[in-house]
Formats: structure tokens, C-alpha cells, sequence
């Protein structure tokens, strides 16, 4: 299946869904918002649309980047992608041994925004879709429950 350059395309073809893309693109908005990442923010702004293009590839990269500053001693790869936390220990890579990037992204968001971790509903600036799987997710979580 051929697809044109300038179509988006889910965040690394089929391995994540719109839904993963669109939490990535909400906790790199959240990142950017931080004193901590401000100054990497890309020019162009990311939609929250589940989509995977160029400019949430700037994101992705420009997050990484930064992340080497802020947490050099556990800074995540900077290699443009996201990756799902697969190893033993969940937030590190098995043959990187670095900090996968939605690992960090979710501590930057746990440690920035905990109100907002804790009880997505509050969160006023996350699209309708995301919340309400993110508010299964915390409510699950919270009571031991399957999503």
C-alpha cells in the first residue's frame, strides 16, 4: 500500500493507533508548555489529531533533544521515535538501555501536570476523544479495574 509523502500517516504506520498518536501529540504540547522544554518547542504548531506528520515529527525530535538537557542522567534516545514501552523494565530499551520516550514524556506530564495525570477530566485543552479513553485508563488504574 503506497501512500503519498504529504499524507499523514498513523505515528509508525500501523503499530500505534490514533489514539496513541494523539496522547504523544497532547503530552509534547504539555512538555512545550513546561520552563523545561519552552525553549525547544518547534515553530509550528501540533494539532491534537491523531494524525503523524512533519510537524509532529519536529516535536517528537525536538522533545528528544531537549530531554538530553534536562535529564542528562536519564535522558531519553533521541532516534525521532516513539516507541510502545516494551522491555522488562518498562522504561528502558533492552539493547539502548535509554529511557523509551513515552516513559518520559509520561514522567514529565506526572511530575508537571499531577492534577491532570491523576484526573484527566480537568484537563480543559485535551480533545474529547482522549479524555474520555485517558479517564478509563486513571479510573481503571485507580480501582485495579481492565479498561
Amino acid at each position: 500500500m503506497d501512500q503519498k509523502p504529504s499524507t499523514p500517516i498513523p505515528l509508525f504506520a500501523s503499530s500505534l493507533e490514533k489514539i496513541d498518536v494523539m496522547l504523544v501529540q497532547y503530552l509534547l504540547n504539555k512538555a512545550f508548555e513546561t520552563s523545561l522544554y519552552a525553549q525547544a518547542k518547534p515553530v509550528a504548531a501540533m494539532k491534537v489529531d491523531g494524525m503523524y506528520g512533519p510537524v509532529t515529527a519536529a516535536h517528537i525530535m525536538a522533545f528528544q533533544r531537549q530531554d538530553s538537557a534536562v535529564n542528562p542522567d536519564a535522558s531519553v534516545l533521541a532516534d525521532g521515535r516513539v516507541d510502545k514501552a516494551v522491555s522488562a523494565s518498562g522504561i528502558c530499551g533492552a539493547i539502548s538501555h535509554r529511557v523509551y520516550t513515552i516513559a518520559g514524556l509520561n514522567k514529565m506530564f506526572h511530575d508537571k501536570f499531577p492534577a491532570l495525570f491523576s484526573n484527566p477530566a480537568f484537563a480543559t485543552d485535551m480533545p474529547s476523544e482522549l479524555k474520555a479513553t485517558m479517564s478509563a485508563i486513571a479510573i481503571s488504574q485507580q480501582f485495579g479495574v481492565a479498561a
